[in-house]
């Protein structure tokens, strides 16, 4: 009976955070990391499974009426959460008075929190009236500040104009600094998002932590047998994850005489017609996880020769495969020494050296498929949850 009372009364002491969130970011795994710890106060955030619109989905599906766009909202089930402490709200856009996220998530109060998690501000008005309410505030800046000048400034040369007006930029850069001025704690996944946060002021260095988010895989206990040359590349966003550059390099690792595969996934022939060097690339289109975890498997060597990410996941992934990873600085992981090669941005040659260098020595390519390995274990889910439990308890203090 005493060790209960004293089980429960460490459970009181826990500090209680309310996270917000719009869409299935991480597909709630960071929600669900703080209910495992004990710590989730509650998860407010916009339509899923539980909303109004998801239950008519839902019904709707029963009876055999589905759309994509349907089958996408009732995926929106978040995993190892009550449902009590999911407050999911629909944004209709013919419903103006009922679209406000923030006005619908102040209706709710702050469930007895003492932290506030939110993803890059969004919701500004509420986490303004929640500092107000002394709740202490971290941010979770997921991706770079400047993503969208630097995706603006590559549509602008390759493909002669971009549909990002200035002002987007603008506005999107001057919601980081007020939403970052509001905030307790800065979290950045990767020392790629802190340099961003800093070059918007150097007075948020003290506010900056880095942690870095976990993996959705497993890490295997051994890397698997590739196929030489088969090089793979995962995303949908093709030019800021810099696939133009990786058409370069294909075409200079060929002259070089190295028969290889760049499988690109993600991504069809006919979103890439603005790549003059297309016909280096071997496109697979959209996969669902059991083929991408195949192609994980037999990837010689992945590639991510990314623009600007907060931290790109498909790395992770990667990693727990134990495929070796080049990648960008601006992909968002920071390799230790043998877990992986960072090449420059932009730079198709320097990108082609290394792969040739990867393909090309067998003995080097298995030293990194090991180091791939071990550095996964860093991206568990256990290592996540207790990097996260540990920001909370420093923003309590704070």
């Amino acid at each position: 009976m005493l060790n209960r009372f004293r089980m429960h009364s460490e459970m009181v002491k826990l500090p209680q955070v309310l996270v917000c969130q719009r869409g299935a970011r991480h597909r709630y795994m960071i929600s669900a990391l703080f209910e495992k710890s004990g710590m989730l106060a509650a998860l407010y955030t916009d339509s899923t499974a539980y909303s109004f619109a998801g239950r008519v989905a839902c019904f709707l599906s029963r009876i055999r009426i589905r759309t994509p766009r349907m089958s996408a909202l009732i995926s929106r089930a978040p995993e190892g959460i009550p449902v009590e402490k999911v407050y999911s709200f629909d944004r209709f856009p013919l419903m103006l008075k009922f679209s406000n996220l923030g006005k619908a998530y102040k209706g709710c109060g702050l469930q007895g929190a003492h932290v506030l998690y939110s993803m890059c501000g969004e919701e500004f008005e509420f986490l303004f009236w929640a500092k107000s309410q002394g709740i202490k505030l971290i941010i979770d800046v997921f991706i770079h500040p400047k993503t969208l000048r630097n995706v603006a400034d590559e549509e602008a040369v390759y493909m002669k104009n971009s549909e990002i007006k200035r002002s987007w930029i603008d506005g999107s850069e001057a919601h980081f600094k007020r939403v970052i001025d509001l905030a307790d704690i800065i979290i950045c996944p990767s020392s790629w998002v802190a340099e961003g946060v800093r070059e918007l002021h150097e007075k948020y260095n003290e506010k900056i932590r880095i942690v870095p988010y976990g993996s959705s895989l497993k890490s295997r206990h051994e890397a698997s047998a590739p196929e030489m040359g088969r090089i793979l590349f995962v995303g949908r966003d093709a030019l800021r994850k810099g696939v133009h550059y990786l058409a370069d390099a294909a075409e200079i690792v060929r002259s070089r005489g190295l028969d290889i595969d760049v499988r690109v996934a993600g991504v069809s022939a006919g979103q890439i017609k603005w790549i003059s060097k297309r016909e280096q690339l071997n496109c697979l289109g959209e996969l669902n996880s059991g083929q991408l975890c195949r192609e994980f498997e037999l990837a010689d060597v992945f590639v991510l020769p990314s623009l600007s990410e907060g931290q790109a996941g498909v790395v992770l992934e990667a990693m727990a495969c134990g495929c070796p990873v080049i990648a960008t600085r601006e992909s968002g992981v920071d390799f230790r020494d043998g877990s992986g090669i960072t090449v420059p941005a932009r730079n198709a040659e320097l990108l082609a050296d290394a792969i040739i260098r990867v393909i090309g020595n067998r003995e080097e390519r298995n030293m990194f498929a090991a180091g791939a390995l071990k550095h996964a274990s860093d991206f568990s889910m256990e290592a996540w949850g207790q990097r996260l439990v540990n920001v909370v308890r420093e923003a309590v203090l704070v």
